[in-house]
């Protein structure tokens, strides 16, 4: 999602008031010291260990200790990744990461694999998702709370395996799926979802773009954080995607 860091003069980071209204704030830094709240909320902010506190209405003191090399204080309920300021708050759009170049990659058969923390689930969230920019899509993501692969062939939905297993967010999942003609088969934290034993793959127009956490047009993004991401391509059989994602 959209966030703005409102620590000003972040890569220098020095005490300062920031005005806040009744919502979550998280507090994240960089370096050998910390950030302590006072008056709206309270708390310590280390490396490593963001603070999200809800604060009120008002004025909120943020304490340097020790030497920083950077700090962020978002409207948010989680950190997100580095949003540099100078003397203003800055706003940095939903973080999705593309790639382009897409000569690694085999519309024909393979196996995905992503690591993870989700942060707020909702309904559908894409994860991994290789596309023309339009239509023909495969994809890692949640879909009410489970782990699901899904090709999508000309617009429309052509193969999916779900998983019957709920996840947690604020907890480090495992996700594969792997596709071939007729066979998709999904695995989280090392129970396999239902196989797809009709899919027809969109095969016909090559993918353009590797998108992590949204789908063209940046819509269901995920909400969280992305710490491995693997694929392979050969469709790996159940036994391995098991253990690739048990936990």
């Amino acid at each position: 999602e959209e966030s703005i860091n409102e620590f000003l003069n972040s890569t220098a980071p020095v005490t300062q008031d920031i005005t806040t209204s009744a919502d979550a704030y998280t507090v994240s830094v960089r370096g050998t010291g910390s950030i302590t709240l006072s008056d709206t909320a309270t708390g310590t902010a280390t490396e490593g260990s963001p603070l999200t506190v809800t604060a009120l209405v008002g004025t909120l003191t943020c304490t340097v200790a020790g030497t920083l090399s950077f700090a962020q204080v978002e409207k948010s309920s989680f950190a997100s990744s580095p949003i540099v300021t100078a003397g203003a708050p800055v706003i940095r759009s939903t973080d999705v990461p593309i790639l382009t170049d897409m000569s690694w990659f085999d519309p024909v058969m393979g196996t995905l694999y992503v690591k993870g923390t989700p942060f707020v689930f909702v309904s559908d969230q894409r994860i991994v998702s290789i596309n023309n920019t339009a239509t023909n899509d495969y994809t890692l993501m949640f879909s009410s709370l489970r782990g699901r692969i899904q090709t999508i062939n000309s617009g429309g939905i052509n193969g999916s395996s779900l998983n019957a297993n709920t996840l947690l967010p604020n907890t480090t999942f495992k996700l594969a799926g792997a596709y071939q003609q007729n066979d998709i088969q999904e695995s989280s934290n090392g129970v396999l979802g239902v196989p797809d034993a009709s899919a027809d793959l969109p095969i016909a127009i090559a993918p353009t773009q590797l998108r992590l956490g949204s789908r063209p047009g940046g819509s269901f993004p995920f909400n969280g954080h992305v710490s491995v991401f693997a694929y392979a391509n050969v469709r790996k059989d159940n036994a391995f995607l098991q253990s690739l994602t048990t936990l």
